[in-house]
Protein backbone atom coordinates (compact mmCIF):
# COMPACT_ATOMS: atom_id res chain seq x y z
CA UNK A 1 0.00 0.00 0.00
CA UNK A 2 1.45 3.51 -0.94
CA UNK A 3 2.02 5.91 1.94
CA UNK A 4 1.64 9.70 1.67
CA UNK A 5 2.67 11.93 4.41
CA UNK A 6 -0.11 15.18 5.12
CA UNK A 7 0.93 18.46 6.78
CA UNK A 8 -1.08 20.47 7.89
CA UNK A 9 -0.55 23.80 9.75
CA UNK A 10 -3.18 24.79 12.43
CA UNK A 11 -3.85 27.61 14.92
CA UNK A 12 -5.65 25.67 17.34
CA UNK A 13 -7.00 28.73 18.99
CA UNK A 14 -10.40 27.66 20.76
CA UNK A 15 -13.12 24.37 20.22
CA UNK A 16 -14.31 26.12 16.66
CA UNK A 17 -10.85 25.57 15.36
CA UNK A 18 -10.47 22.06 17.02
CA UNK A 19 -13.61 20.73 15.79
CA UNK A 20 -12.51 22.09 12.20
CA UNK A 21 -9.15 20.46 12.76
CA UNK A 22 -10.95 17.17 13.87
CA UNK A 23 -12.42 17.12 11.09
CA UNK A 24 -9.69 17.60 9.11
CA UNK A 25 -7.81 14.66 11.17
CA UNK A 26 -10.85 12.49 10.75
CA UNK A 27 -11.56 12.54 7.17
CA UNK A 28 -7.97 11.73 6.62
CA UNK A 29 -7.75 8.74 8.84
CA UNK A 30 -11.11 7.52 7.10
CA UNK A 31 -9.78 7.50 4.02
CA UNK A 32 -9.27 4.27 2.32
CA UNK A 33 -6.27 2.68 -0.24
CA UNK A 34 -3.67 4.74 0.86
CA UNK A 35 -1.84 4.89 4.58
CA UNK A 36 -1.50 7.79 5.63
CA UNK A 37 1.06 9.98 8.15
CA UNK A 38 -0.48 13.24 9.95
CA UNK A 39 2.20 15.83 10.50
CA UNK A 40 0.86 18.80 12.23
CA UNK A 41 2.67 22.01 12.89
CA UNK A 42 0.68 24.12 15.33
CA UNK A 43 0.36 27.79 16.16
CA UNK A 44 -0.49 27.44 19.57
CA UNK A 45 2.28 26.81 21.86
CA UNK A 46 0.14 25.60 24.33
CA UNK A 47 -0.24 22.12 22.91
CA UNK A 48 2.83 20.12 24.22
CA UNK A 49 1.86 16.89 23.31
CA UNK A 50 -0.17 15.46 20.32
CA UNK A 51 -2.09 13.52 22.80
CA UNK A 52 -3.51 17.09 24.03
CA UNK A 53 -5.96 16.78 20.92
CA UNK A 54 -7.66 13.56 21.37
CA UNK A 55 -6.98 13.02 17.76
CA UNK A 56 -5.52 10.42 15.52
CA UNK A 57 -1.88 12.94 15.13
CA UNK A 58 1.45 10.89 14.25
CA UNK A 59 3.60 13.68 15.04
CA UNK A 60 3.60 17.44 16.70
CA UNK A 61 5.79 20.08 15.71
CA UNK A 62 5.54 23.22 17.64
CA UNK A 63 7.73 25.85 16.39
CA UNK A 64 7.21 28.18 19.36
CA UNK A 65 8.31 31.57 17.16
CA UNK A 66 5.86 33.37 14.93
CA UNK A 67 3.82 31.63 12.20
CA UNK A 68 5.38 31.89 9.00
CA UNK A 69 3.82 29.64 5.96
CA UNK A 70 7.07 28.52 4.21
CA UNK A 71 9.07 27.97 6.79
CA UNK A 72 6.24 26.06 9.05
CA UNK A 73 5.74 24.09 5.98
CA UNK A 74 9.16 23.23 5.75
CA UNK A 75 9.29 22.35 9.64
CA UNK A 76 6.99 19.66 9.06
CA UNK A 77 9.41 18.25 5.81
CA UNK A 78 11.73 17.39 8.70
CA UNK A 79 9.09 14.66 9.70
CA UNK A 80 8.52 13.74 6.23
CA UNK A 81 9.63 10.51 4.54
CA UNK A 82 6.88 9.24 2.27
CA UNK A 83 7.35 9.41 -1.60
CA UNK A 84 4.12 11.48 -1.61
CA UNK A 85 3.66 14.66 0.38
CA UNK A 86 0.26 16.82 1.05
CA UNK A 87 0.04 20.23 2.49
CA UNK A 88 -2.97 20.68 3.42
CA UNK A 89 -4.74 23.67 6.04
CA UNK A 90 -6.20 22.62 9.09
CA UNK A 91 -10.16 23.50 7.86
CA UNK A 92 -10.03 20.69 4.54
CA UNK A 93 -12.86 18.14 4.55
CA UNK A 94 -10.78 14.71 2.41
CA UNK A 95 -14.20 12.68 0.82
CA UNK A 96 -13.36 8.81 0.63
CA UNK A 97 -10.57 7.78 -1.34
CA UNK A 98 -9.49 11.21 -2.45
CA UNK A 99 -6.43 10.71 -1.06
CA UNK A 100 -6.07 7.29 -2.96
CA UNK A 101 -6.99 9.31 -6.12
CA UNK A 102 -4.44 11.96 -5.45
CA UNK A 103 -0.96 9.14 -5.42
CA UNK A 104 -2.47 7.32 -7.93
CA UNK A 105 -2.58 10.60 -9.99
CA UNK A 106 1.55 11.10 -9.14
CA UNK A 107 2.27 8.51 -10.87
CA UNK A 108 1.48 10.21 -13.74
CA UNK A 109 2.19 13.90 -12.39
CA UNK A 110 4.84 15.13 -10.46
CA UNK A 111 2.27 17.87 -8.47
CA UNK A 112 -1.53 17.27 -8.19
CA UNK A 113 -4.30 18.94 -6.72
CA UNK A 114 -7.81 17.87 -5.21
CA UNK A 115 -11.15 18.99 -6.75
CA UNK A 116 -11.88 21.55 -4.48
CA UNK A 117 -15.98 21.93 -3.93
CA UNK A 118 -17.34 25.82 -4.32
CA UNK A 119 -14.27 26.63 -6.61
CA UNK A 120 -14.22 27.42 -9.89
CA UNK A 121 -13.22 24.49 -12.44
CA UNK A 122 -13.34 23.49 -15.80
CA UNK A 123 -14.13 19.50 -14.93
CA UNK A 124 -17.30 17.88 -16.69
CA UNK A 125 -16.59 14.72 -15.16
CA UNK A 126 -15.81 13.26 -11.67
CA UNK A 127 -12.86 11.28 -12.71
CA UNK A 128 -11.25 14.06 -15.09
CA UNK A 129 -7.77 15.50 -15.32
CA UNK A 130 -6.98 18.87 -16.34
CA UNK A 131 -3.22 19.17 -16.81
CA UNK A 132 -2.33 22.92 -16.20
CA UNK A 133 -1.15 24.99 -13.25
CA UNK A 134 -3.36 27.58 -12.84
CA UNK A 135 -3.68 29.38 -9.33
CA UNK A 136 -6.87 28.77 -7.29
CA UNK A 137 -8.50 27.01 -10.65
CA UNK A 138 -5.91 23.86 -10.93
CA UNK A 139 -3.58 24.47 -8.30
CA UNK A 140 -5.14 25.18 -4.62
CA UNK A 141 -2.66 26.62 -2.32
CA UNK A 142 -4.51 25.19 0.82
CA UNK A 143 -4.61 21.78 -0.66
CA UNK A 144 -1.56 20.50 -2.89
CA UNK A 145 0.09 17.19 -3.24
CA UNK A 146 4.18 16.58 -4.41
CA UNK A 147 6.07 13.54 -5.03
CA UNK A 148 9.18 13.45 -3.42
CA UNK A 149 11.12 13.84 -6.07
CA UNK A 150 9.40 17.40 -7.38
CA UNK A 151 9.94 18.61 -4.12
CA UNK A 152 13.73 18.04 -4.08
CA UNK A 153 14.71 18.41 -7.51
CA UNK A 154 12.65 21.32 -8.74
CA UNK A 155 12.52 22.95 -4.71
CA UNK A 156 16.00 22.10 -3.37
CA UNK A 157 13.69 20.02 -0.28
CA UNK A 158 12.18 22.84 0.67
CA UNK A 159 10.11 25.80 -0.35
CA UNK A 160 11.30 29.75 -0.22
CA UNK A 161 11.22 31.29 3.23
CA UNK A 162 11.29 34.68 1.85
CA UNK A 163 7.73 34.04 1.83
CA UNK A 164 5.84 34.59 4.58
CA UNK A 165 2.43 34.09 3.56
CA UNK A 166 1.23 35.81 0.65
CA UNK A 167 2.52 35.53 -2.73
CA UNK A 168 3.70 32.07 -1.61
CA UNK A 169 1.46 30.16 -3.69
CA UNK A 170 1.93 32.19 -6.56
CA UNK A 171 5.95 31.31 -6.42
CA UNK A 172 5.19 27.99 -6.00
CA UNK A 173 2.93 27.89 -9.59
CA UNK A 174 5.71 29.91 -11.15
CA UNK A 175 8.29 27.30 -9.97
CA UNK A 176 6.39 24.59 -11.07
CA UNK A 177 6.00 26.25 -14.72
CA UNK A 178 9.71 26.66 -14.95
CA UNK A 179 11.08 23.71 -13.50
CA UNK A 180 8.02 22.19 -16.74
CA UNK A 181 6.54 19.99 -13.52
CA UNK A 182 3.33 17.92 -15.15
CA UNK A 183 0.31 19.57 -12.98
CA UNK A 184 -3.23 17.95 -12.60
CA UNK A 185 -6.29 19.02 -11.19
CA UNK A 186 -7.68 15.61 -9.88
CA UNK A 187 -11.95 15.02 -10.21
CA UNK A 188 -11.92 11.91 -8.40
CA UNK A 189 -10.53 13.58 -5.43
CA UNK A 190 -13.00 15.78 -3.71
CA UNK A 191 -12.36 17.46 -0.87
CA UNK A 192 -13.93 20.80 0.79
CA UNK A 193 -12.45 24.18 2.07
CA UNK A 194 -14.90 24.47 5.16
CA UNK A 195 -14.89 28.25 7.01
CA UNK A 196 -15.11 28.47 10.63
CA UNK A 197 -18.22 27.15 11.45
CA UNK A 198 -17.72 23.78 9.27
CA UNK A 199 -19.40 24.65 6.14
CA UNK A 200 -17.95 24.74 2.79
CA UNK A 201 -16.93 27.63 1.26
CA UNK A 202 -14.28 30.69 0.66
CA UNK A 203 -14.50 31.36 5.17
CA UNK A 204 -11.93 33.25 6.36
CA UNK A 205 -9.91 30.57 8.49
CA UNK A 206 -6.47 30.65 6.72
CA UNK A 207 -5.68 34.33 8.09
CA UNK A 208 -6.53 33.50 11.47
CA UNK A 209 -3.02 31.58 11.61
CA UNK A 210 -1.74 35.23 11.30
CA UNK A 211 -3.04 36.02 14.74
CA UNK A 212 -4.05 39.86 15.37
CA UNK A 213 -5.20 42.27 12.26
CA UNK A 214 -1.62 44.23 12.68
CA UNK A 215 -0.66 40.57 11.59
CA UNK A 216 -2.41 39.84 9.05
CA UNK A 217 -2.11 43.30 7.72
CA UNK A 218 1.64 42.40 7.47
CA UNK A 219 1.67 39.52 6.47
CA UNK A 220 -0.89 39.95 3.11
CA UNK A 221 -0.50 43.67 2.39
CA UNK A 222 3.12 44.23 3.34
CA UNK A 223 4.94 45.35 -0.25
CA UNK A 224 7.55 43.13 0.72
CA UNK A 225 5.92 39.92 -0.62
CA UNK A 226 5.29 41.77 -4.50
CA UNK A 227 8.96 42.78 -4.43
CA UNK A 228 10.69 39.47 -3.31
CA UNK A 229 8.24 38.08 -5.67
CA UNK A 230 9.07 40.21 -8.69
CA UNK A 231 12.88 40.06 -7.92
CA UNK A 232 12.91 36.61 -7.34
CA UNK A 233 11.15 35.86 -11.01
CA UNK A 234 12.57 38.46 -13.43
CA UNK A 235 16.09 37.40 -12.02
CA UNK A 236 15.44 33.68 -13.17
CA UNK A 237 14.02 34.73 -16.22
CA UNK A 238 16.78 37.14 -16.91
CA UNK A 239 19.36 35.03 -16.01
Amino acid sequence: MKEIDIIILSNTANEVYHNLLSITVNSIKSQVGVRTNIILVETNSAYKIKEQYNLPIDVLVIPGERFHFNKFLNYGLRYSCADYICFSNNDVRYHPFSLYYLVESMQSYGSVSPHGLGYACCLNAANAVIEHCSLNSSFLGWCFCFTRKTLNESFDCAFDERFSFYRQDDDIVRTLAFKNIKHALVGAARVEHLNVKGECGRGGNSYNLLGNKEEVHFFTEHPAQFHILDEKWNAIYCG
